[in-house]
């Protein structure tokens, strides 16, 4: 069996002083889990794979299990000075995002035969309006290779607490589904069509349509901050100006309509009616809208500056 290497080793100090870290933020934040026991207290080596809405996913998802995973990490955040040596530190492996890396498998083979359990992220990249990205049909021949269960998690409520667009968390309530996935006798005996349409089912999610059914009450006085990095064609005049935020509202850049973001993470407003009350909604039509107006000004040959930043 081959020797572990001693940068995937996972610190105990500080895998304990991370746990504890979650002992308070899981509660403070509103954050639970649905695991069965046999999952929970899993003492084999096995592939976690969960969708990716918040920045702390890896140590939430990883919280529940008494057999800690060792995450594959872009490299990009392992080159940080204080997260990088964080997740370095949690056993972290590094892989260039967008990337095949034959070394990558080898190294994930290794960690399987030595004992190892495995979590990544099939979608490669955090979400930007709560809904599951596409995930590459390769991951089934990954499986195949690794031979060992396959578990998926499913983290709903977790665009209302932590926004890709954002920066300040928020309190709200996130459930945590686990699910076994697939066995190691399914993982022999299936065709790779069907563990692929086991393993998007066990990690599609909506988040704005579980908001919806349950309204949960998002607990902050800066729901609207940095909406901007996100929505800039208002509602009302049509523009492409963007918007400035604070606090729970954001305004146009260009005719000054205000915009509310309540209690529920919803869009409303005192002076229109709100088309598009949901930011999956809105980002579908601002985005295709944009794409429409710069190739329009592609065709028309113009010499004018498209855009200018004036902020």
């Amino acid at each position: 069996m081959p020797k572990p290497k001693k940068e995937y080793q996972i610190n105990q100090y500080l895998r304990f002083l991370v746990d504890a870290w979650m002992g308070v933020f899981k509660p403070y934040y509103g954050i639970s889990a649905n695991i069965t026991s046999e999952i929970q207290n899993i003492n084999e080596p096995y592939l976690l794979l969960s969708n990716h809405l918040g920045r702390y996913d890896p140590f939430i998802i990883s919280s529940f299990f008494k057999k800690k995973p060792h995450f594959i990490s872009s490299d990009a955040i392992l080159r940080d000075k204080i997260i990088g040596r964080l997740f370095k530190g949690l056993g972290a492996v590094p892989k260039k995002k967008g990337m095949r890396d034959s070394v990558v498998i080898r190294e994930m083979l290794q960690l399987v035969k030595r004992g190892d359990a495995i979590a990544l992220f099939p979608e490669g990249t955090r979400t930007w309006d709560g809904t599951t990205l596409p995930i590459e049909p390769s991951i089934v021949k990954l499986v195949r290779l690794l031979k060992v269960p396959v578990i998926t998690c499913k983290m709903k409520g977790a665009y209302a607490y932590d926004p890709r667009w954002s920066k300040p968390l928020r309190s709200a309530n996130v459930e945590v589904d686990y699910n076994l996935c697939l066995t190691k006798e399914q993982i022999q005996t299936l065709d790779e069509t069907a563990m692929f349409e086991m393993i998007v089912k066990g990690l599609y999610h909506d988040d704005i349509a579980y908001q919806r059914s349950k309204m949960t009450i998002i607990k902050s006085k800066q729901r609207a901050e940095f909406i901007d990095r996100v929505l800039f064609q208002c509602q009302k005049c049509n523009s492409f100006d963007g918007f400035d935020s604070k606090g729970n509202d954001f305004s146009c850049r260009s005719c000054g309509e205000k915009y509310h973001i309540d209690k529920h993470g919803f869009f409303e407003s005192n002076n229109i009616e709100v088309k598009f009350s949901d930011i999956k909604s809105w980002l579908y039509w601002q985005n295709n809208n944009f794409k429409a107006y710069i190739k329009e000004l592609f065709l028309s040959h113009t010499e004018e500056v498209f855009f200018a930043d004036q902020y």
